[in-house]
């Protein structure tokens, strides 16, 4: 699995950012955590921090894919016990990502921050945390087949990487949303590449 290279931190004034941020493409389904005027309200069901609870193939149950993916970085690390159930037994993925921040500064030089982010993990564990989500949640699955062939684009003025606004923007959280999309048109199952997850077959 090749995972892309990481943008990189991109500052704009708040004109520029306005000006960024104003655009409003037909053709595609924005996505945020909050509706606005270019987000509708049921996609908001699309973005990570939404409370969609899952149980992996480990039996653990999660609040949303935030929780899984922000605890998964220290599945493996000095401590990550103590770091994985703090993060998740926090009471909302807000609190789950602030947590995480917190002991990647607590394990700086211990933690293989350089390895979640150019390495495969930050991608396997959002895709697996993709794939318990649309599988075990009928209802944003159909919303998801709804979009028909539209671009998807999680409507983010911050994130480069997962989102699909700013400029050189790589929207990896939108494509995977798509890829998921796809592979359930052709196969009738939930999958996604990379994940060593086998299909989950899904009637609607």
């Amino acid at each position: 699995m090749e995972v892309p290279e990481h943008p990189g931190k991109l500052i704009y004034d708040e004109k520029k950012l306005q000006e960024i941020m104003s655009v409003n493409d037909p053709n595609t389904i924005y996505f945020y955590d909050v509706p606005n005027e270019y987000v509708k309200k049921e996609y908001v069901a699309f973005n990570n921090y939404e409370p969609t609870p899952f149980v992996d193939e480990k039996g653990v149950k999660w609040g949303s894919v935030e929780f899984y993916y922000q605890a998964h970085k220290f599945i493996n690390y000095p401590d990550n016990k103590k770091a994985f159930e703090e993060i998740h037994n926090c009471p909302d993925s807000d609190s789950s990502k602030k947590r995480a921040r917190f002991y990647e500064k607590e394990y700086k030089g211990k933690w293989d921050k350089e390895g979640w982010e150019k390495g495969k993990k930050k991608e396997y564990y959002m895709k697996r945390g993709l794939v318990f989500k649309f599988s075990q949640h009928k209802d944003i699955l159909k919303l998801l087949l709804e979009t028909g062939d539209k671009n998807i684009v999680e409507r983010s003025p911050r994130d480069p990487y997962w989102g699909g606004m700013l400029p050189n923007s790589l929207n990896r959280l939108g494509d995977m949303l798509k890829e998921i999309r796809e592979n359930y048109r052709k196969d009738k199952k939930i999958y996604l590449d990379g994940t060593d997850l086998e299909p989950i077959k899904i009637d609607l």
